[in-house]
């Protein structure tokens, strides 16, 4: 298995799942980093989790395809690690909708 700590302290874990029906994004942030065995040896305090159906490959990797090419931006990480509840939203709710 490997990690799926993209750097900077992001960690984008994905699966998909028969008891999944609808695709979902959940963002969690914790003030103390942890060991994610990041590909950049930067621990985590900062993850977007995506579920998808068993038959939704194809809207998993549109999503992180996505989340890829924000997650280079320096501005994009500062949102996420600095951001209230209502900032966060928006931003992840901008970035996936575009």
């Amino acid at each position: 298995m490997h990690s799926t700590g993209f750097g900077s302290g992001v960690a984008v874990p994905h699966g998909k799942s028969a008891c999944v029906k609808q695709p979902f994004v959940l963002f969690a942030r914790k003030a103390q980093a942890i060991d994610w065995k990041a590909s950049d040896g930067e621990d985590v305090n900062c993850w977007i989790c995506l579920g998808v159906p068993q038959s939704g490959e194809e809207d998993q990797v549109k999503i992180i395809g996505t989340l890829c090419r924000k997650i280079i931006h320096k501005e994009f990480i500062h949102q996420l690690q600095q951001g209230d509840t209502d900032q966060v939203l928006a931003l992840l709710n901008q970035t996936l909708s575009s």
